[in-house]
């Protein structure tokens, strides 16, 4: 145990017990990254980064073994090469906090105060100032932008009289699983019109039955055609937001390489642009520190605004206002809010903007 932590635990024995408690329970709170600098809790306010995400589609064929007699049987060439193909999915941004190590401040603790206790997330960033544990945003998992679900090649393998087995040639084998496949096609036709003599009794086996004779027709139909399984994957990039920007090129995308660089030609372009919605007139170097200078009690931000879309093929991928906090200002609870005798202030702040998500009086 490192003598830092030790001064706090003896400093603040109550603090790390309500912190503790709220470790256990949500996983939001941690006092690891709390530094002691002999007066408080230093803490960090959060800046933003606009993270862009994107679903990447890639399909994987395998030739069937039939493939060059595909067009004689069923009409349709079929491609006799192992190949890939991608196709662009859903587009997203979003605006994520990261600590702000040039703007961390000092939450002291002197008599009469009745800031009882702090949270501050894993990296630092004050969450927390009397807040619950129910109070707190749970982690959860990422249900914005969950990858669908990769689909697997069947494994299931044609069924096929003898003959085909001994056929001498690709051609005669060919010969023989088309003429499979047109005999499922018409039994197929013969349920569906009631004019088999062996009918289902009930739906349930109706069903069954044409699940099992298409899942034969498809299988056979993979020897000339052959198989294909997608799989996704993501890809994100991440921006600072400064100036305003009008469709940069964030990458580009092939439909036969997938993501590719933003200077390569043989994709289409993926265009960011932001534009400043909701920002603070700026202040020169003397107007910022005397505002700096103003900042008593517990700072927190309010943040700005910014317009995100994201183009493709002249189509609109994402369009939508977030948060950024450098296009607001700093503000700050006045120290006597948390100095006044009576009910402890509860505040909670929003990790990702540094802004208050919630304040009130806490009667417990």
């Amino acid at each position: 145990m490192s003598a830092q932590t030790v001064l706090i635990k003896l400093l603040l024995p109550t603090i790390l017990l309500n912190i503790g408690a709220v470790k256990a329970q949500t996983n939001v709170a941690s006092y690891e990254p709390v530094r002691y600098n002999g007066e408080g809790i230093v803490y960090a306010l959060p800046q933003t980064r606009i993270v862009v995400r994107a679903q990447i589609e890639r399909i994987n064929h395998q030739p069937g073994e039939l493939y060059s007699y595909a067009k004689r049987y069923f009409g349709q060439e079929a491609n006799g090469e192992v190949s890939s193909r991608y196709r662009l999915g859903r587009a997203i941004a979003q605006s994520i906090g990261i600590p702000d190590f040039d703007n961390e401040y000092i939450v002291d603790f002197r008599s009469g105060t009745v800031a009882d206790f702090i949270t501050l997330n894993r990296r630092g960033i004050l969450v927390g100032i009397n807040a619950d544990r129910q109070d707190l945003p749970p982690p959860c998992p990422d249900t914005i932008f969950h990858l669908p679900t990769a689909q697997l090649a069947s494994d299931r393998t044609a069924t096929l009289p003898q003959e085909y087995m001994v056929a001498g040639t690709k051609a005669k084998q060919a010969e023989i699983a088309a003429a499979q496949v047109f005999r499922i096609r018409e039994s197929l036709m013969d349920i569906l019109t009631g004019q088999t003599e062996n009918m289902p009794k009930d739906g349930a086996a109706l069903q069954l039955m044409t699940q099992e004779l298409k899942a034969q027709e498809a299988a056979l139909l993979a020897l000339f055609y052959g198989k294909e399984e997608i799989t996704w994957e993501e890809r994100s990039w991440t921006i600072e937001p400064k100036d305003n920007v009008n469709e940069q090129i964030l990458f580009r995308f092939s439909p036969l390489r997938g993501v590719v660089d933003s200077d390569d030609l043989s994709g289409e372009p993926v265009t960011f642009s932001l534009r400043a919605i909701d920002k603070a007139p700026e202040m020169d170097e003397k107007e910022a520190a005397k505002h700096e200078k103003s900042l008593k009690g517990i700072v927190y931000n309010l943040p700005g605004s910014a317009r995100i879309t994201l183009s493709y093929n002249r189509g609109m991928l994402f369009n939508e206002v977030l948060p950024v906090t450098q296009y607001g200002r700093r503000q700050a609870l006045a120290p006597k809010m948390f100095r006044d005798k009576g009910h402890a202030i509860r505040v909670v702040f929003d990790e990702h903007t540094g802004a208050i998500r919630q304040i009130n009086e806490n009667n417990q």
